[in-house]
């Protein structure tokens, strides 16, 4: 992602702003602290992201144990509260694109 991760990051939080209210910034917080419990990991995915099939598939391979919650199709057609729950993401994980993530309870969130 390089140098177009400041562009994405503000991307994600403009349209969190555009999109979203304060009920669906609410209403996406509680499903994280919800979700991230919920399995020992938890994976965020866009339905029509290659990088989230793979993402899928090595888990998959491993055998690991994992809960996949699928923000949206793609990160430009989320609706409100998904866009909100994007932009949360990106602040609790530091990371700079959301698809996909891998949160662990026993490792905590990833960083870039």
């Amino acid at each position: 992602m390089g140098l177009a991760k400041p562009a994405f990051v503000a991307e994600a939080r403009w349209q969190s702003e555009t999109l979203a209210d304060e009920a669906d910034v609410t209403a996406a917080r509680a499903e994280l602290d919800a979700e991230v419990g919920s399995a020992p990991v938890v994976v965020y995915t866009y339905g029509l992201s290659p990088f989230s099939s793979e993402a899928l598939a090595l888990l998959d391979g491993t055998g690991a144990t994992y809960r996949a919650i699928e923000l949206g199709p793609e990160w430009f057609l989320l609706n409100g509260r998904a866009s909100a729950k994007r932009t949360e993401l990106l602040e609790r994980t530091w990371v700079g694109r959301v698809a996909p993530l891998l949160e662990s309870r026993l490792a905590g969130p990833i960083r870039s």
